[in-house]
This record gives C-alpha cells, sequence and structure tokens, in this order.
C-alpha cells in the first residue's frame, strides 16, 4: 500500500491514483491548442536577447559605480 502524497492531509486517494489521474489526464487532448508548448521561435530569441541585454547592462553599470 502507498502512503497518500502528504500524510499531514487526510486523503483517501494514494499516490498511484494521482499518478494515473495525470497520466490519464495528459493524453486527453488539453493541450491541442498549444503546438507541442513550445512559443514560436522570433518570441524565444527575443526573449534570449532581450535577457542577455539586462545582464550586460547590470554588469556594464555595476562596474561603473564601483570604477567610475
Amino acid at each position: 500500500m502507498m502512503m497518500t502524497p502528504n500524510p499531514a492531509i487526510s486523503s483517501q486517494r494514494t499516490a498511484v491514483d494521482y499518478s494515473l489521474d495525470a497520466q490519464i489526464l495528459s493524453g486527453s487532448g488539453h493541450y491541442a491548442n498549444a503546438p507541442d508548448g513550445k512559443w514560436p521561435v522570433w518570441a524565444r530569441l527575443l526573449l534570449i536577447v532581450g535577457i542577455s541585454a539586462l545582464l550586460w547592462a547590470g554588469i556594464i553599470s555595476g562596474i561603473v559605480a564601483l570604477f567610475g
């Protein structure tokens, strides 16, 4: 017999029940409108470039603040 996911909360369901429910729901078409859960390539590239620019701006401003 498996233990419940959180023994502090009383439950009649076992961890196996939760796992089986998740497996059943994952293949039932809930994500039919999302193309594999991925963002478009242009959006991913824009995000990467934007975060990189913010990181470099922070590094440069930190160096200027210390030595400027």
